[in-house]
């Protein structure tokens, strides 16, 4: 399979990194889009619309995040970073994405436990060793079994071709297999 993987030029407006890659990331209209957010004084994973979200002012990272692409973000100085990881390239993404944004791979899937046992309110997760609960945007889970998870779709480099000569196989060897990883969905377990 194929993925999309690229960096974005480092850029001060936020509102035109944003309308680059929420059209890069061709997340489905109406489809779930959520958004985990660090800033300085507070984490929080919240469901969001990609196209208006703006991050609050004292943000420093965070990602958006569906069944179709995931956008890392961060804030250096004042300049936002950002990375888009997609699958899949239809005939439109070849001819404007360049080949070093374009992968082979073999995917992973995996869940992640996300902090705290599930309450009787609605999207509330508490862990004993936390005084306050928990906010994950899902529904349902019976109290104090259930868990939140976190879907994470895991890329590494599709099987090496072993022919050539010995520096293609040194550079082989030597590359990280593990090249993307993405957030998918939030659900509970």
């Amino acid at each position: 399979m194929k993925i999309l993987v690229r960096k974005y030029e480092a850029a001060a407006d936020w509102a035109a990194l944003r309308q680059k890659f929420v059209a890069d990331a061709s997340w489905p209209r109406g489809g779930r889009v959520y958004c985990y957010l660090e800033s300085v004084s507070r984490c929080s994973l919240t469901e969001e619309d990609p196209s208006a979200w703006t991050p609050e002012h004292d943000a420093l990272e965070g990602r958006l995040f569906g069944g179709h692409a995931d956008v890392r973000w961060l804030l250096a100085g004042s300049e936002f970073h950002a990375w888009l990881t997609r699958e899949g390239t239809g005939a439109d993404d070849e001819r404007t994405w360049t080949q070093e944004d374009i992968h082979e791979v073999d995917k992973t899937c995996r869940d992640y436990y996300l902090l705290g046992k599930a309450t009787s309110k609605p999207g509330a997760f508490h862990e004993a060793r936390y005084p306050a609960a928990f906010r994950y945007p899902v529904t349902g889970g019976k109290p104090d079994t259930d868990r939140a998870s976190i879907h994470v779709a895991e890329y590494r480099r599709a099987k090496p071709s072993w022919s050539g000569d010995v520096a293609h196989i040194d550079e082989q060897l030597g590359a990280p297999l593990l090249i993307a990883h993405r957030f998918v969905r939030v659900e509970v377990r």
